[in-house]
């Protein structure tokens, strides 16, 4: 019988924020289910945790498990990198442990600062680091500054030296960072998934009849859930939008479009909004409760994710939970959720004229059986199966502890 049986080690999770995104879900899920599991858990949070999304997401933790050193900058930055030794000292007091110890460290800046403390001599309790890789970082950051080549250079000689394995939320994310960082023998990609209890039990066909529309059976209404940024294509998506309003002539009776979400370029969203002229068509409604989105999804005509860099998104998943008819852009991560047309919808990335294609053929096609349920259901319970997903981080941390 292996040691690792006998006694769990001291898990320590240590990430850059707390926030509505899908890496603190994610991260959340992961704890609650350890901690179900009666595995002993550590949150360290480098700059604030929001308490709404922790009790949303991980109730199980205990406040005193989970530390905040609020940090300003969540992002592996110059500034950040000023600040990191006495970050790194701060993290380093509060990971001590008598037990063995397996730390998965989230995100560019948490992998800079947990590898900053194992440099500054944190060897004990048989401390094995796991790097674990949210987001395809160099196609969203290219090193094409001499500042980010330098941050890499040493990145990659602090990893050389420390990290002990690498997980990657989806083959797309592994070739990024192996392409330009290391590779380690010592890998897995664990594919992102949705806790059972996040998906709420329905008859798919009876539960979307009749709860479908949001503003009656003439207005098809499309949803854009998520974080507010560049990268996630809401901004772009305004684009096709206006054009294929213009070229089919629909009025505001016959589409309308709930961006749900915050982030920075909420603003800058809103302008676009009026300047273009989409008011009657677009609403922004800021943050909602995790159930309503998903009770959104379930009556909408179309979930849309235009995203131009993921990893591998949350979004996707919940929206195939609820049975949404999906198009999102066909960036390799998504093409991993969404690979045969039965399960969903795609559209060159950034290509507009494809874009209002895809558009006018769900349009026209409203209320068709364009997606294939069972072959979702297949689909969320094989390669994205939460009990899997669990088990295979389970897998990492048994093996961690075993291999001594």
């Amino acid at each position: 019988m292996r040691e690792a049986l006998s006694q769990k080690p001291t898990i320590v999770f240590v990430v850059p924020a707390i926030t509505h995104e899908g890496i603190s879900k994610q991260v959340l899920l992961q704890i609650n289910s350890l901690l179900s599991k009666e595995y002993s858990i550590k949150l360290i949070v480098l700059t604030k945790a929001d308490k709404a999304i922790l009790v949303a997401f991980a109730p199980l933790l205990p406040s005193e498990d989970v530390v905040e050193l609020k940090q300003e900058d969540p992002y592996l930055s110059v500034r950040a990198l000023r600040l990191s030794l006495p970050v790194a000292l701060k993290v380093r007091k509060h990971i001590r442990s008598k037990g063995p110890l397996v730390i998965f460290a989230h995100a560019p800046l948490a992998h800079f600062i947990m590898r900053l403390v194992m440099l500054l001599g944190f060897r004990g309790n048989n401390c094995k680091l796991w790097q674990y890789f949210h987001i395809t970082q160099y196609a969203e950051h290219p090193l094409n500054s001499w500042k980010r080549k330098l941050i890499n250079i040493l990145n990659k000689r602090l990893a050389n030296l420390f990290d002990y394995g690498h997980i990657f939320v989806s083959e797309a994310v592994k070739n990024d960072i192996q392409l330009h960082l290391i590779k380690l023998n010592n890998n897995r990609v664990i594919y992102n998934a949705l806790d059972s209890v996040e998906n709420i039990e329905l008859n798919t066909k009876h539960t979307r009849e009749s709860e479908r529309k949001l503003q009656g059976t003439q207005v098809f209404t499309i949803l854009l859930p998520g974080r507010i940024e560049a990268s996630k294509g809401q901004l772009w998506f305004l684009d096709p939008l206006q054009k294929w309003i213009r070229l089919k002539q629909l009025k505001p009776e016959q589409v309308q479009v709930l961006v749900v979400g915050e982030g920075s370029q909420k603003d800058r969203l809103s302008e676009l909004v009026l300047t273009n002229g989409l008011l009657p068509y677009v609403t922004i409604t800021g943050l909602l409760p995790n159930k309503k989105v998903l009770k959104y999804m379930r009556q909408c005509d179309l979930v849309v994710i235009p995203s131009f860099v993921e990893g591998l998104p949350l979004v996707i998943l919940e929206a195939l939970q609820q049975r949404a008819i999906v198009l999102a852009s066909d960036i390799k991560p998504n093409q991993e959720v969404i690979s045969r047309q039965e399960i969903g919808h795609l559209f060159k990335t950034g290509d507009v004229a494809d874009c209002i294609d895809k558009l006018q053929f769900l349009f026209q096609h409203r209320g068709q059986e364009l997606v294939n349920s069972r072959a979702i259901e297949t689909l969320l319970k094989t390669r994205f199966s939460f009990e899997v997903h669990m088990q295979r981080l389970i897998n990492v941390i048994e093996d961690s502890t075993s291999n001594g």
